[in-house]
């Protein structure tokens, strides 16, 4: 027990979050300086900056990457570490799946939630252009070039959203098909054993025969 605890103590390492917070932050404050002419107009620019190069990436920067890691580390490394690490299924649970129940509940519920965040981003987003009377004065109205950009995150978190249900259900089927057959094959070779002891002796002449013999 405490040797699995060990192995899922840490799903998303320390590391891997600061380098995701780091490429985030990246790509944010880049996209943000392409665009600041328009994002400075909207409002006081000293609030702009202020919000956009201070409030935004450093204190919803950290929120959004520890979200990702755990995105990342419940639907992608949870399942690869119980393969990976061999864990057993319950086999005396079948109507929870050997045990692995809860965790796909928890990958259904996360990909809704996910599911639900995506679409308030997409409504968000380009909701301005589509349903304001009034786009042109809607603070969300998009030109060409970043109505493409906004359409590629979109449609990367889509993919993202869709191999985050896919490939953990597969890994983890997997995971209990092989451990199945093994078990199986295990019990197979059990009852075969026991099998040739029981025509071992049944075969072997009692006791009493063989004094009489002798």
């Amino acid at each position: 027990m405490r040797k699995t605890r060990i192995i899922f103590s840490k799903l998303f390492p320390l590391k891997g979050k600061f380098f995701l917070f780091l490429i985030g932050l990246i790509t944010y404050l880049a996209m943000v300086s392409a665009y600041w002419p328009v994002l400075s107009a909207v409002g006081n620019p000293i609030i702009a900056f202020v919000s956009f190069y201070g409030i935004t990436p450093f204190i919803y920067g950290p929120i959004v990457a520890e979200f990702f890691s755990l995105f990342i580390g419940v639907h992608f490394n949870l399942p690869r570490k119980i393969e990976e690490h061999e864990i057993d299924p319950n086999f005396s649970d079948p109507q929870r799946f050997g045990g692995f129940r809860p965790l796909g509940a928890l990958i259904k519920d996360s990909n809704i939630v996910c599911f639900v965040l995506l679409s308030l981003f997409g409504l968000f987003f380009f909701g301005g252009s589509i349903l304001s009377p009034y786009p042109r004065t809607f603070p969300t109205t998009l030109t060409l070039s970043r109505a493409t950009i906004l359409t590629i995150v979109y449609l990367i978190g889509w993919v993202i959203l869709v191999l985050g249900f896919i490939l953990p259900s597969y890994w983890l089927h997997r995971h209990m098909k092989s451990k199945k057959e093994k078990k199986k094959k295990k019990l197979d070779k059990k009852l075969r054993k026991i099998g040739s002891e029981t025509v071992d002796a049944d075969r072997k002449p009692p006791a009493s025969l063989a004094r009489i013999v002798h």
